[in-house]
């Protein structure tokens, strides 16, 4: 028997009310727009037909494996006032470019652990303090194709092996 659908239960904070929905996410999902709420832990996890993201607006958190293993997501719209993306976020998914937007604070452990990101840019997240440990890994496959990377000023702690199988890496530029 091959499931049609994946039950998600979904937590969001209306008008400070935490509400909880039992839903249903039909696989076959390409595209899906957050209104509002908290994208939180296996959200979207498992969708591998997903490609489109639009988060609300005022999203300021990823959790942990919200989009693991979406193989066919490209796009994530919105992330501007995104302050952190948990453990796990991204982990396993299609994503090859994302926008570090100038709010983000904390990228967490294994965070793009072995995604499709293909090209880091840290030149608009002027307020991030952390990235965990194995964040941006990518055993499988060519990995990120960047030769130099420069950090922000604003970085205060990098875990270990955050930036490993970075096989094209020959500058990591540090503040001083």
């Amino acid at each position: 028997y091959q499931a049609r659908y994946f039950y998600r239960t979904i937590n969001s904070l209306g008008n400070n009310t935490a509400i909880v929905r039992n839903v249903y996410i039909p696989k076959t999902l390409t595209s899906v727009t957050v209104l509002d709420g908290v994208i939180d832990y296996y959200a979207f996890a498992n969708l591998t037909s997903l490609q489109v993201v639009t988060l609300p607006q005022n999203a300021q958190y990823i959790g942990p494996y919200a989009f693991y293993n979406t193989t066919s997501l490209a796009t994530v719209n919105n992330v501007a006032n995104l302050e952190m993306i948990c453990a796990n976020a991204f982990n396993l998914s299609g994503i090859e470019e994302f926008n570090f937007a100038s709010k983000l604070e904390c990228i967490s452990n294994y965070a793009f652990y072995d995604s499709a990101l293909e090209n880091l840019s840290f030149a608009n997240a002027t307020s991030l303090a952390t990235i965990g440990q194995y964040a941006f890994a990518i055993p499988n496959s060519e990995g990120i194709l960047n030769t130099t990377l420069q950090l922000p000023t604003s970085i205060e702690e990098i875990g270990q092996y955050a930036f490993t199988e970075m096989v094209y890496l020959t500058d990591l530029i540090l503040p001083i």
